[in-house]
């Protein structure tokens, strides 16, 4: 066996392993971060002000300065996706279940803007690089004790695949139009 197959072997292993404590952490409630338990409690809250209310007034409620209503220093908009597209926001275990897998699009996004950037990188260096986000504290403690700051990951990434698609149309216009020209 050749020095590439052992480099193989040994990233799927790592591959594995940084996404079965994953789901290993999620399982006994792990709380790397130390902020799940502190925070979780306000999560629930904010959730159950847009649930009880409609998208406008719990929008109202977030402005108005009153701690015992809303508990975050984030805008309400993951609040209004969970109203609008989380069937599973009406029980806690459910609820923390769906941000959970939900999560997941992180590093799968991750990976596709990788390989978005680095075309002629090998899959399985990018998809090593991108399991590496499963052992982040911060990443997992958000993912599971459903906090929101996964969300913005998310966004961030999907930001970086349009903007990069913008760009590569954009580019490959004004490559088009310069050889109408010439």
């Amino acid at each position: 066996m050749g020095i590439r197959s052992y480099y193989k072997y040994f990233s799927f292993f790592l591959i594995i392993l940084s996404i079965s404590s994953y789901f290993v952490g999620f399982i006994y409630g792990e709380n790397s971060a130390r902020g799940g338990l502190a925070d979780y409690p306000n999560v629930w809250l904010n959730l159950q002000t847009f649930l009880n209310n409609s998208i406008i007034d719990g929008v109202h409620l977030t402005t108005t300065y009153d701690t015992e209503i809303y508990h975050s220093s984030r805008t309400p908009l993951v609040y209004i996706f969970h109203k609008l597209f989380n069937p599973f926001v009406e029980n806690e275990i459910l609820f923390k279940r769906s941000v959970f897998f939900i999560s997941l699009w992180v590093p799968i996004l991750f990976y596709i803007c990788l390989k978005q950037k680095f075309r002629k990188e090998e899959n399985l260096l990018l998809v090593l690089i991108s399991a590496t986000i499963f052992l982040s504290p911060y990443f997992r403690t958000s993912s599971y004790w459903a906090l929101e700051e996964n969300f913005g990951l998310i966004t961030l990434l999907l930001s970086f695949l349009f903007l990069n698609k913008f760009l590569e149309l954009k580019f490959l216009n004004f490559s088009f139009h310069c050889k109408l020209v010439l």
